[in-house]
């Protein structure tokens, strides 16, 4: 009967591999940092300005529950496009960059603020609340504006490359791009109209 070895190297890390991953999705990974610090930033915002930051959501809430679905809709289109839009905008410039990174900071810090509030004030109705009319449509929209920065900055970074060098972006490859945002925008309007339609149906019902 041969003995049997243990070879530690079979169960060491492939560093190699993970090192390429990263580098390949390195966009998406510094995306996901950004929207997972300002999450953090606004948790942490909420429990040092709570009375402050409380008043103005409360206000906010009031207005979308005793408001129809058309003024939602305004409100939540709002919310969710002009993110995206100045993704796509600052994609067509080299300088576009900081800005693109800011959009899921503020958007995450904003969601994480919004929730604090809710369970903090409401406890386990606040929660019910946010997972059933604030996270399924928060989750799709923060996939689309991670899915636009990542378009954004690879805009971004070819705009940025093209002004050192000769050569230029072709229009076939920026009709591609144009092509993307203009999906990620239509989906994030979607998600906008459901997030109204829910909150003008059943938010007061489910909140108080």
């Amino acid at each position: 009967m041969k003995a049997m070895t243990l070879n530690l190297k079979d169960f060491s890390l492939p560093i190699d591999r993970i090192k390429e991953e990263a580098a390949l999705h390195r966009r998406l990974i510094l995306l996901y940092a950004v929207f997972t610090g300002g999450c953090f930033a606004g948790a942490l915002l909420y429990s040092n300005t709570a009375d402050t930051v409380s008043e103005y959501i409360n206000n906010a809430l009031e207005v979308m529950f005793d408001s129809g679905f058309s003024q939602n809709l305004q409100i939540t289109s709002s919310a969710c496009l002009i993110p995206q839009v100045i993704t796509a905008l600052c994609s067509f410039s080299a300088l576009g960059l900081p800005f693109i990174l800011l959009c899921p900071a503020v958007c995450g810090m904003i969601l994480s603020a919004i929730i604090s509030y809710l369970y903090c004030n409401f406890g386990v109705d606040g929660a019910v609340f946010s997972l059933i009319l604030i996270l399924p449509c928060a989750v799709v929209f923060f996939l689309m504006l991670l899915i636009g920065s990542n378009e954004g900055l690879i805009l971004s970074e070819i705009v940025a490359g093209s002004v050192f060098s000769a050569h230029r972006q072709g229009r076939g490859e920026l009709k591609g791009f144009l092509l993307r945002f203009v999906i990620i925008i239509a989906v994030s309007f979607a998600v906008a109209a459901l997030e109204a339609f829910c909150i003008s149906k059943f938010g007061k019902t489910l909140l108080f």
